[in-house]
């Protein structure tokens, strides 16, 4: 208890900006150190208890504590703490003034929440016989409940010596919000985990007294905090970007005029809206250093983008802001991106020693309760989510975010399920003094306005007609301050042209790309669903082998495993990243990649000519970002100009077969806003048409004319189409919040009242982005005659007791997410296939899988090596079939 108190103790004496924080959050007080260090030592007072003793009757028996109510059963010593300091302390014995003191026992019973979770209902565990014996019956002198009291207040005696000593402390009431407990468990549990570390702190069997004990603790504690890097010097202040990034000879206007900004000590709100390529990242970093904070959590959409960026965070750290500390990467998969990139690494950690070792010690935060805790960290979204939900160790991520700065990209993909999460999140970050910068190219007003007013706590009104803008408030104030007039890089027009096509007939658009490129050229054609981007690229590959055609042609999307995937991507943005003088970058001459939305999202690619089936307004101006991104010499004169072919229906019927996975409410809105228009001005056309489709106005346009396409919709099919989106977004919305922790002026009594959710539950925990359904990870178990294979490792008669890290890996790296057909997603998860034994092999590998951590949670599916496989799930028949080329093909056969 006290090698825990000594690491709080040291944490705050050393970080002067964690002292800060404590004193802003709590009180600014000279007794802060002594009345934290106490209170975060009771923490365990539980374990002085018959309950906890006799989990080991041989030492309980030893030590006159035997009470064989209590042998071998279940037993909690934090809730057991907190019960007994609501409504047993008082009975036993008489207390110092302090643990008197009702706000201390509020600090007191949160720190018995260190083992994850708010302790709802102290009283039931009140009611179990074998906790304690009933304190009304009469007992003898050597019974063990007296033993256990009289041992529970030498315990508090000693360690109330050890931190406070003889003297005592002077006692001043102080105010305690249900904000500041959270924060606080938080802290306690970080300081368990690490003053818990055997080989920091030895246990010692010799009698020290109190003040001894501690010094030496205190010493240990020092040793631990360095080790695990939790000892931060402030980061340098840069006013200046060129500063910050000597290596950018021409910033981007939107990155100097962040140094307009007079940030004060205060938290603050930023958001930073600008097309896709003007240095919005660069603009966050260099934000957060102009007033540098305990470290900062860069989230993102995606495990794909957030891989992506850490490198180059990794060397923004130690080549520009000069650092010894990587960035941690969080998120469901971190742990294998770890393991595959190890021979690559950053390579500014190769030439310095202590770098590498500080490297090394952060393994500590790979934890995934632990991952927000480090310095810096980069990560999907829903990691920082977390701390606005109401999951077992939310509150120490709440805890890893405070006093830091959380930047957000993408933030305008976080819709209706997870906006009110986002929302609770910044309400909880303004309080604990985080800062927050989010990034995006297309954020609608209406999600806007709920982000300010949810971290500024006020209603704020701003400009909607500017576009690039920068928009930054501090928390509690009433006034938004807007640098406008931001020049961007290029100006562009896009050419737009539009066609449609039936179900299973592309041929005449096919046949129209490749004519395309007779003269050269590269096209990415970009569709809604991963069956129709094979359907399209199969059409391409039978055209190219029938013709002895040699152009480039490659399929991209989500359903491959993760090698074969991440092979895809490293080949595309070799092929069709920034020019560069580079022998392994050969630009084809003539090429085609069919992809999904994948293509959109964080690769640096260009291309010359677009094709894309219709998306929302948003995800359009995306895809756009991917043709005419870079500045080029040898693209082809018929290419000169940007320009795009958006497939789109002709009736309202045939809107589920070019993007059934939007609101149709939105694509409708989009098709609107697009109608009598041949081009597009970027960015000057960005916000406009953002709020054109976002916006909760119902259009009167019966004929949407696209190109030579008339597409008609009657004004009760426009409404009925919003009732149907309000409907959605109404239930998504009561989801969203149902998870969440209570809002930060709750009353304390109250926060108990949250519903304790499940960290592995999909429906909360997967970063959604448009409002994703229930997604699930394969594991192809691939059959070639009596072998059974997952990648190269062949299956065993019987699985090994542990599965090696090796093993691990190669398991995780041969999974395939998969979210549709939602039919097929849902009878895998109901079948359970292979949980059950009517596969013998595949059912002992399904268990371990079940029991090994990192592959809890994956599916593993029979398929032949070679042929298709059919699995009948509830009335329909699934075709079944994968490969390194087309990925997870899934053909619905029947549907009864």
């Amino acid at each position: 208890m006290l090698d825990v108190a000594a690491v709080a103790w040291i944490w705050l004496e050393t970080d002067a900006q964690l002292l800060n924080l404590v004193s802003d959050i709590f009180w600014k007080d000279e007794s802060a150190l002594s009345i934290f260090s106490l209170s975060v030592a009771l923490h365990d007072i539980g374990k002085a208890s018959l309950g906890f003793q006799n989990k080991i009757p041989e030492l309980a028996k030893s030590a006159g504590l035997e009470y064989s109510e209590a042998f071998h059963r279940h037993f909690d010593h934090g809730a057991f703490g907190g019960e007994w300091i609501l409504n047993r302390m008082d009975q036993e014995h008489s207390y110092t003034p302090l643990l008197n003191e009702e706000w201390f026992r509020e600090l007191w019973k949160s720190a018995c929440w260190h083992h994850g979770s708010l302790i709802q209902n102290y009283e039931n565990y009140s009611k179990d016989a074998y906790i304690e014996l009933k304190y009304n019956e009469k007992k003898e002198d050597n019974a063990p409940q007296n033993k256990i009291q009289k041992l529970r207040s030498e315990i508090l005696d000693y360690i109330e010596k050890a931190i406070l000593g003889t003297q005592g402390l002077r006692i001043a009431y102080h105010q305690i919000s249900s904000s500041s407990l959270r924060f606080f468990a938080g802290f306690v549990s970080t300081c368990d985990w690490i003053g818990s570390d055997k080989s920091q702190f030895e246990y010692n069997q010799d009698y020290l007294k109190p003040e001894e004990y501690f010094r030496k603790a205190k010493e240990n504690a020092r040793d631990a905090l360095k080790e695990f890097g939790l000892i931060k010097k402030p980061d340098r202040v840069f006013s200046k970007f060129k500063d910050l990034f000597p290596e950018i000879k021409i910033p981007r206007n939107l990155q100097t005029r962040i140094e307009e900004i007079q940030f004060t000590k205060k938290p603050y709100l930023l958001i930073i809206e600008a097309p896709t390529g003007e240095g919005k990242t660069e603009s966050a970093l260099f934000a957060h250093s102009k007033s540098p904070n305990r470290g900062f959590f860069f989230g993102l959409p995606t495990q794909s983008s957030a891989n992506q960026i850490s490198n180059r965070v990794n060397h923004f750290l130690f080549e520009n802001l000069k650092t010894n500390q990587e960035a941690i990467l969080a998120h469901g998969s971190a742990w294998l991106h770890r393991e595959i990139t190890q021979d690559r690494k950053y390579d500014g950690l190769q030439n310095n020693t202590e770098t590498i070792a500080e490297t090394e010690l952060s393994e500590w935060f790979f934890s995934k309760k632990r991952t927000l805790l480090a310095p810096f960290g980069v990560g999907t979204v829903d990691q920082a989510m977390l701390a606005a939900l109401n999951v077992k160790h939310g509150f120490v991520k709440l805890f890893g975010l405070s006093g830091k700065t959380l930047i957000i990209d993408e933030v305008h993909a976080y819709d209706s399920f997870m906006l009110p999460i986002l929302e609770r999140l910044l309400e909880w970050c303004a309080t604990l003094k985080t800062n927050v910068i989010l990034l995006s190219a297309t954020l609608p007003s209406f999600m806007k306005a709920r982000l300010l007013e949810a971290y500024s706590g006020n209603d704020l009104t701003f400009q909607k007609d500017k576009y690039p803008l920068i928009s930054y408030v501090e928390t509690e104030s009433t006034t938004l301050q807007e640098y406008s007039g931001i020049q961007t890089r290029k100006e562009e027009i896009i050419s737009l042209q539009f066609s449609t096509h039936t179900k299973d007939e592309i041929s005449e658009i096919a046949e129209g790309v490749l004519r395309s490129i007779k003269k050269g050229g590269n096209v990415l054609w970009i569709c809604n669903t991963i069956a129709k981007a094979q359907m399209i690229y199969s059409y391409l590959k039978e055209y190219k082998d029938t013709n002895q055609d040699s152009f480039y042609l490659k399929l991209f999307h989500s359903r491959f495993t993760f090698q074969d995937r991440r092979k895809i991507e490293q080949e595309i943005e070799t092929l069709f990243g920034p020019e560069r003088n580079d022998s392994k970058r050969i630009r084809p001459a003539r090429g085609i990649l069919v992809s999904t939305q994948v293509a959109e999202q964080s690769l640096d690619i260009d291309f010359d000519y677009l094709v894309t089936d219709i998306a929302p307004i948003d995800l359009l101006l995306q895809r756009l970002g991917r043709i005419h991104r870079h500045s080029r010499s040898n693209r082809p004169d018929h290419f000169a100009k940007p320009q795009v072919l958006i497939l789109v229906p002709i009736n309202l019927k045939e809107l589920n077969l070019f993007s059934s996975m939007y609101y149709k409410f939105t694509i409708a809105k989009t098709m609107n806003s697009l109608s009598e228009i041949s081009e597009l001005l970027l960015p000057q056309m960005y916000r406009s048409l953002v709020e054109q489709v976002y916006s909760a106005d119902i259009p009167q346009n019966e004929i949407l004319t696209l190109g030579k396409l008339q597409f008609h919709i009657s004004k009760n099919e426009w409404g009925n189409l919003f009732d149907q989106l309000k409907q959605k977004q109404e239930e998504l919305d009561t989801k969203g919040s149902k998870g969440r922790i209570s809002s930060v002026w709750t009353n304390i009594e109250d926060i108990l009242q949250d519903t304790l959710l499940s960290e592995d539950d999909n429906a909360y925990f997967s970063a959604k982005t448009r409002d994703g359904e229930t997604s699930l990870q394969l594991v192809p178990v691939m059959k070639a005659k009596e072998n059974y294979n997952i990648g190269n490792f062949l299956l065993q008669d019987k699985p090994p007791q542990k599965v090696s890290i090796s093993l691990q890996t190669e398991i995780a790296e041969n999974s395939i997410p998969v979210s549709s057909p939602k039919g097929f997603v849902q009878g895998i998860v109901k079948s359970e296939i292979f949980r059950k034994d009517f596969h013998p092999l595949l059912a002992q590998w399904q268990k371990k899988l079940d029991k090994t951590g990192p592959l809890k949670g994956k599916y593993l599916l029979l398929l032949d090596a070679t042929e298709t496989t059919s699995y009948t799930l509830g009335n329909t028949i699934y075709n079944i079939k994968y490969d390194k080329e087309f990925g997870l093909r899934i053909q619905v056969q029947k549907e009864n």
